[in-house]
């Protein structure tokens, strides 16, 4: 979804100048971490710092990931590292374009516990809907013995065709194939 372009660019870019907005902008007593929602990322900037500069070139270096958002595990590992934090304002910025998803397994933050701040990247643009309306799974003996063939048929019912729009096969929670669709405008 970070990857849709609009009439800013993607959200993924948006996000990245609003990020960039705030660090430029904090006091320079705060310190700033950089973490990451892409399911399985690593944190660029795992511990609070004070080095903008390292921080900035961290954020100019994160490449725009296709997996999905995983906020459960983004908040609790940013709320780990503000947890050692000797000032009192604690906040979290969580620079996202407000799809639905990755949000699911999201607890409420505990009593005390940091501030969370929303910053919208989506523009404002009205979602695009997509859906996958028919899954099917199917001998492939190219595969070998025991290979496997799923076919998806995906429909666009928006009024623009889309290019290059990711798909991702997971298996029991596992990422075993993707790759990236044209559809036409329905």
């Amino acid at each position: 979804s970070m990857r849709r372009k609009g009439h800013d660019g993607t959200p993924f870019e948006v996000a990245r100048a609003r990020a960039r907005a705030v660090i430029e902008h904090l006091s320079p007593d705060s310190e700033v971490a950089l973490v990451l929602a892409s399911e399985g990322s690593s944190a660029p900037v795992a511990e609070l710092s004070s080095d903008r500069a390292r921080v900035l070139l961290a954020l100019d270096a994160v490449p725009c990931s296709a997996r999905r958002a995983d906020f459960a595990a983004a908040l609790r590992r940013a709320t780990q590292i503000l947890t050692g934090s000797p000032h009192g304002d604690r906040l979290i910025y969580a620079v996202t374009d407000l799809q639905a998803s990755g949000w699911q397994d999201v607890a409420p933050a505990p009593a005390g516990g940091p501030e969370l701040v929303i910053l919208d990247a989506s523009g404002g643009a009205a979602w695009e809907n997509r859906a996958i309306v028919a899954l099917s799974a199917e001998p492939a003996p190219e595969e070998g013995a025991q290979g496997i063939a799923v076919v998806a048929e995906i429909a666009n019912f928006a009024d623009q065709p889309v290019r290059g729009l990711g798909v991702t096969l997971s298996l029991d929670g596992v990422e075993v194939s993707r790759g990236f669709v044209d559809l036409p405008a329905h």
